[in-house]
């Protein structure tokens, strides 16, 4: 597996990924919100910020999953899973 053409794309894939300064700043950014997201579901929909916090963790998300560069990460990490499925 480690030797398969489909590895060798997912680790290119993952280097560019980390490699990317606006996805890690997206990642970044994602991860602030989900933490306030961690401390509304405490409360559910009672908590006063359930609503603007459930569409803020979802549009930066949205925003972080859209970028080619992780959309590309996730596409070769799906082919490299279904190989090993395989095996």
């Amino acid at each position: 597996i480690v030797q398969s053409d489909i590895y060798v794309s997912y680790r290119r894939a993952k280097m560019q990924l980390d490699a990317d300064d606006e996805a890690s700043l997206l990642y970044q950014a994602f991860l602030k919100v989900k933490d306030k997201y961690d401390d509304v579901m405490r409360f559910g929909k009672y908590h006063p910020d359930y609503k603007d916090i459930m569409l803020e963790t979802r549009k930066r998300k949205r925003a972080y999953e859209m970028l080619p560069v992780v959309m590309e990460y996730k596409a070769k990490e799906v082919a490299l899973q279904n190989l090993i499925d395989e095996v």
